[in-house]
């Protein structure tokens, strides 16, 4: 069974349609369609802390699990030959809520607050993500890429002994 069988969704454009609340195509600047583009394989050199928090845990389409590292580290989103991506949006922080002593992981782990964005073509920005547990949107303009790299330049702080800077899930936009 998929994460997206799991989650009761048909794929990643279900669950967009899902989180946004839309099952409408959103149009960017230039008028092309936006919509969901998957990841084949995301990495990130094996800095994850554990392999239950490894980097497939971004594209897997589960808000419930997440990619974990100690200090700051990059993922690598690789991708089918080079699609147009405009729009990045990040479930920030680790979104579980248990009732054991840890309960809101969100707020016991670090937060992404700057991240690098660099993409195959060359291109680089830097996008300030929020310290909120809603999706963020990061607009790229029309980056034509094979791969798109996130490192995490600071963080949001944890209250956690041994806090990890964690990301739930990325979903990649584009034409």
């Amino acid at each position: 069974m998929s994460a997206f069988s799991a989650l009761g969704c048909g794929g990643l454009a279900d669950l967009v349609d899902r989180v946004t609340g839309s099952s409408e195509t959103t149009q960017t600047a230039s008028a092309t369609p936006s919509a969901p583009i998957s990841p084949s394989f995301a990495e990130d050199g094996g800095l994850s802390t554990k392999a239950k928090y490894g980097p497939q845990q971004l594209i897997d389409g589960n808000p419930h699990t997440s990619w974990c590292v100690v200090g700051s580290a990059a993922v690598k989103l690789h991708f089918t030959g080079s699609p147009t991506l405009t729009e990045l949006q990040f479930l920030n922080g680790r979104q579980k809520v248990t009732s054991d002593r840890y309960g809101d992981r969100f707020y016991y782990n670090h937060r992404a607050a700057t991240v690098e964005l660099t993409f195959s073509n060359g291109h680089r920005m830097t996008a300030n993500l929020p310290d909120s547990k809603s999706w963020q949107s990061v607009k790229v303009g029309a980056q034509s890429a094979q791969w798109v790299q996130v490192a995490i330049k600071s963080s949001h702080y944890g209250t956690g002994r041994k806090p990890q800077n964690c990301i739930s899930d990325i979903i990649v936009l584009g034409g």
